[in-house]
């Protein structure tokens, strides 16, 4: 595997784990999240430099997703609601303004975990399809 793959992956894997940490007693899911779509984020564009592709300057987890497709031989979905809504996480979560981290505000801790598996799933995959891939 590729250096700049394995940092990418590295990353996503400490976002990850930031994210595990926070959802102990008491949850903060705003920041949770912010750290879920991160790590999303980061395994979407591993996945990419493992395939030779130009990484986008996009935080749209939906678009990383479909580039992904049609790019790489996977074997595994997302479930495109939750990752719809964890792409909307991005914009508003690092300011302060009026609707908290999401249009309809602050994410529902059910929401996060949905997120969580997600995330969690995805690095998973991508972890087996990159290790079948040695050469990559």
């Amino acid at each position: 595997m590729k250096s700049s793959v394995k940092q990418w992956i590295h990353l996503a894997q400490q976002d990850f784990a930031a994210a595990e940490r926070l959802l102990s007693d008491p949850p903060m899911p705003s920041i949770v999240a912010v750290h879920l779509q991160q790590a999303v984020e980061k395994c979407l564009k591993g996945l990419l430099e493992s395939a030779g592709v130009r990484i986008p300057k996009s935080h749209d987890l939906v678009w990383l997703w479909q580039l992904c497709k049609e790019n790489l031989e996977m074997d595994f979905e997302l479930d495109s609601t939750p990752l719809e809504g964890l792409s909307a996480v991005y914009m508003d979560s690092r300011y302060p303004s009026g609707h908290g981290v999401l249009p309809s505000g602050q994410p529902a801790l059910a929401d996060v975990k949905a997120y969580r598996q997600l995330a969690h799933q995805l690095l998973d995959d991508a972890l087996s399809l990159l290790d079948t891939n040695r050469s990559i």
